[in-house]
C-alpha cells in the first residue's frame, strides 16, 4: 500500500512519523524506479548497493487487486498483471473438468491444482524488451474462454509462475422452507 502511495508523492515527510527513516528512504527510491518516474540516478543512490542489486534481480509477476474473481457465461475475460524483468512470458490456459474434480475430491477447485501431465488448451508466448528494474502493467485477453466452466491461467517468465483460477458461470441454489423441511433447487 505504501508503495502506491509513495508514486506519486514528492518527498517522504507525510510518512515520517510511521517508519523508520532508512526504510522509508529505500521504499520511495523503489516506487520511483519500479514505475520509471522521474532521474533514476537520483533514486538509485537512495538504495544500498545490495538493495539495488535484490531490486535488479527480482522477478514478479503480480496479479492486479482489481481483477474479476468471477465472470459471467457471456462476458470476455480479461486479466492484469504487473509484470517484471521478464523477457519472455508464457502464457498457458488450463480448462478443468469440474464434474471429475468434486467427484473424486469432494472439495473446492483452488489454484494449487496439480497441472501435471494435463496438456493446455491454449500457450502463448510473450517477449518484453523491458529493463530488468522498470515493472509494466500488462493486460491479457483471452478470447477463447467462451464457454461456461473452470480454467486455470498459469504466466511463467523467468523461473517464477502464477496462477489465476477463472470461473465463469456458476450454479447456485435456491432454499425454500416448507413444512417437510429445507427444499433446494
Amino acid at each position: 500500500y505504501l508503495n502506491q502511495f509513495l508514486v506519486n508523492a514528492t518527498d517522504t515527510k507525510e510518512f515520517g512519523e510511521y517508519f523508520k527513516a532508512e526504510y522509508l528512504k529505500e521504499a520511495f527510491g523503489t516506487a520511483k524506479i519500479l514505475n520509471g518516474i522521474g532521474d533514476m540516478e537520483q533514486w538509485y543512490s537512495m538504495l544500498s548497493p545490495a538493495r539495488y542489486q535484490a531490486l535488479k534481480e527480482r522477478v514478479d509477476i503480480e496479479f492486479l487487486p482489481t481483477n474479476k474473481k468471477l465472470f459471467r457465461a457471456d462476458e470476455k475475460v480479461s486479466l492484469g498483471l504487473h509484470v517484471k524483468n521478464v523477457k519472455s512470458l508464457i502464457v498457458k490456459v488450463y480448462e478443468l473438468n469440474t464434474y471429475n474434480y468434486y467427484r473424486d475430491r469432494g472439495q473446492e477447485i483452488g489454484t494449487n491444482i496439480d497441472l501435471d501431465g494435463l496438456v493446455a488448451n491454449e500457450e502463448k508466448v510473450h517477449e518484453y524488451n523491458e529493463i530488468p528494474l522498470r515493472r509494466v502493467t500488462r493486460t491479457f485477453d483471452f478470447q477463447t474462454l467462451k464457454n461456461r466452466g473452470v480454467y486455470v491461467v498459469e504466466f511463467i517468465g523467468n523461473g517464477k509462475s502464477s496462477r489465476a483460477l477463472v470461473r465463469k458461470g456458476r450454479l447456485n441454489y435456491l432454499d425454500t422452507n416448507t413444512s417437510a423441511g429445507h427444499r433446494f433447487k
